[in-house]
């Protein structure tokens, strides 16, 4: 009698009745994951620039677009001191010498209260070669890499908040590139020479 009484709970559970409090709905929908579509004053793709020119970037989601300056210095060979530190670190990965794309990151817009640097790792840049294919690359998931010379950042340090808040980090590469790549979420990719 008493497994009965179970069963008519659970099926009065099931009823096609609509029930007092509607279900939660998720707001976000494949079209706010998108990538964003460039904002205004972004550099249009397929731009070659000089080491120290600044080009401005769209990043985050359709829904919470943002802009980032990204100045490209050059390209370093990493010191005695760096190579010291990822011969230690990294023995697995790192046998010949590292090269380090540096770039200064500017934040256009400042902090919307919305997160849009959430989980933003800064551009993608690539050494590349002019017959093809590019100087590999030393990139660590979640987490920073601080070499004596300069941090590659995994996120955007505290404080870069407010417009025009900047940061210097740099990107490991393994051999001299004859130029630097930025890939866009976009169509197409920013060069410095």
């Amino acid at each position: 009698m008493a497994l009965i009484g179970l069963l008519g709970l659970m099926a009065a559970g099931c009823s096609g009745e609509t029930p007092s409090s509607p279900p939660a709905s998720s707001t976000t929908t494949s079209q706010n994951l998108a990538p964003p579509s460039p904002l205004p004053g972004s550099t249009r793709a397929g731009t070659r620039l000089k080491f120290g020119a600044k080009a401005v970037i769209t990043i985050g989601r359709a829904d919470r677009p943002s802009r980032v300056g990204v100045i490209v210095t050059g390209v370093d060979k990493a010191s005695d001191k760096d190579m010291a530190f990822l011969r230690s670190t990294y023995p697995d990965q790192v046998s010949g010498w590292a090269y380090l794309i540096r770039a200064v990151l500017i934040n256009e817009d400042g902090d919307k209260g919305d997160s849009a640097f959430s989980g933003y790792s800064g551009p993608n840049l690539t050494g590349d070669f002019r017959g093809g294919g590019d100087a590999g690359a030393l990139r660590l998931l979640g987490g920073d890499l601080a070499l004596p010379s300069c941090t590659d950042y995994s996120s955007p340090p505290a404080g870069w908040t407010a417009p025009g808040s900047r940061f210097q980090t740099c990107r490991v590469i393994f051999a001299s590139p004859d130029e630097v790549r930025l890939s866009l979420t976009t169509a197409g990719n920013l060069y410095w020479q």
